[in-house]
């Protein structure tokens, strides 16, 4: 049973001046801890792995949207496509040469919450396709589900 004191009010409710003079106390009903969405988990990735020296990411947003004529346009790099893309650069000796020169090599980092590897069969699918384009060209791809495991992962 709550008692006068134990009142919870909204704070849009409650008149602090008068609350305040008359001594009474207010609680404000607990709130729920906000859990970590993918978006959120996403940009802090992005944020890490663009401090590393040499690693530079954006992000991929996919999807369609109707223009105001009624014409489907897509964006993105396509369905499956990786949730961040960019490129790490490095150092190498060219092949019959005896001086040093940069290279990038396409990274494409897929964000998965934890505990939530596996995705819609037919999701999972186009992304292994991404993966497995990427790789084939020389690029770099992770799932991650976490900043120290993509940082890890990218550093490699």
């Amino acid at each position: 049973m709550m008692g006068r004191r134990d009142k919870v009010v909204r704070p849009w409710s409650v008149d602090y001046k008068s609350g305040d003079e008359a001594g009474r106390t207010y609680a404000l009903a607990p709130r729920k801890p906000k859990r970590k969405t993918e978006t959120a988990l996403t940009r802090e990735i992005m944020v890490a792995l663009n401090r590393l020296p040499g690693v530079h990411v954006f992000r991929n947003n996919t999807g369609a949207l109707a223009d105001e004529t009624g014409r489907v346009v897509y964006y993105g790099l396509g369905k499956g496509s990786p949730d961040l893309v960019g490129w790490v650069t490095g150092s190498m000796v060219a092949s019959g040469m005896s001086h040093w020169c940069n290279v990038a090599r396409f990274l494409g980092v897929e964000v998965k919450m934890p505990g939530k590897m596996r995705a819609h069969p037919e999701v999972l699918e186009n992304q292994d396709r991404w993966r497995d384009m990427i790789e084939a060209a020389g690029g770099i791809y992770v799932r991650v589900t976490s900043v120290e495991e993509a940082v890890r992962l990218v550093r490699g």
